[in-house]
């Protein structure tokens, strides 16, 4: 309604602005008059612009207030009816076939009815008195017979230590600088010497020996550039003497090996250091010849 009235008010007053309008403006076929030098004609285009500024501003709408409309209240929800539970679907029942029929136990005749006869007490028994078993008696230990006194064992006699004297076997060492080969078989330790010092004169004495015989090993001159290991076999008392030489390991020429048996000849081998009682010693010395 408050919107209608405003309408009305503007429109009422536009249609009264148009009207003055029409009303100030001279007409086109009247002269202007000529005594004010056309002052009326300035007043009259000045009351122009006037009036279209006041038309302007009556024909402009009114600011109005926007006024917050409610939310639009949302339908119902119409509910919906309640579905019963489809029910569960029962399966058909399978056709048994004629080969598949359970056989039915055969009913069972009804057992017969047994008349019970009532059974007639018993007199009791005559209770007999107890008779307790007779205790039985100690029987007499058998009489043990006399102890004999042992007869005193005779002492075992004592027989003679026999003295029985090993054979000699020869014996072995190793020197150093690429070796003898040595090994002593049976020695004679001494006095206060384990075996492992026994072992290690031996191995003393025959790397002696080794350095005495390169001292005097001569390559040949006739054998022109051949090259071989002699292994030769000596036996050395305890005082340094040559009692054994044999050829062990042949080089396969026949010069080479003739210098290696020089060579332990014309050596001057020294004696066994104290410890070392074996009569005599045997040692494997492998010599090399380089051509």
């Amino acid at each position: 309604m408050r919107r209608l009235l405003e309408g009305a008010s503007f429109l009422a007053l536009a249609v009264g602005a148009h009207l003055a309008l029409l009303a100030l403006r001279p007409d086109e076929g009247t002269p202007t008059a000529a005594g004010a030098s056309g002052a009326e004609t300035v007043t009259l285009a000045a009351g122009d612009a006037q009036i279209a500024v006041l038309v302007d501003t009556w024909e402009r709408p009114p600011e109005t207030e926007k006024i917050a409309q409610p939310m639009p209240i949302a339908p119902p929800v119409p509910q919906m009816p309640k579905m019963p539970a489809p029910a569960a679907p029962v399966a058909p029942a399978m056709p048994t076939g004629p080969g598949l029929a359970v056989p039915q136990a055969p009913a069972l005749p009804a057992a017969p009815e047994i008349d019970t006869i009532s059974a007639e007490p018993q007199p009791p028994e005559p209770q007999q008195p107890m008779t307790e078993p007779p205790k039985d008696r100690p029987q007499p230990r058998p009489e043990r017979p006399p102890e004999l006194a042992p007869k005193p064992e005779p002492k075992p006699q004592r027989e003679p230590q026999r003295q029985v004297s090993e054979p000699r076997q020869a014996q072995r060492a190793a020197g150093s600088g690429g070796g003898a080969q040595a090994g002593a078989a049976q020695q004679q330790a001494a006095p206060g010497l384990s075996p492992g010092q026994v072992q290690s004169l031996t191995t003393q004495w025959g790397a002696q020996l080794r350095s005495q015989i390169e001292r005097r090993k001569r390559y040949p001159n006739s054998a022109r550039g051949a090259s071989g290991q002699v292994t030769v076999r000596i036996t050395v008392d305890r005082g340094g003497r040559l009692t054994g030489l044999a050829l062990v390991g042949s080089s396969g020429n026949a010069v080479l090996d003739q210098a290696a048996l020089n060579a332990v000849q014309a050596a001057r081998l020294p004696a066994a250091p104290q410890g070392l009682n074996n009569p005599s010693y045997s040692f494997t010395l492998p010599m090399l010849f380089n051509g």
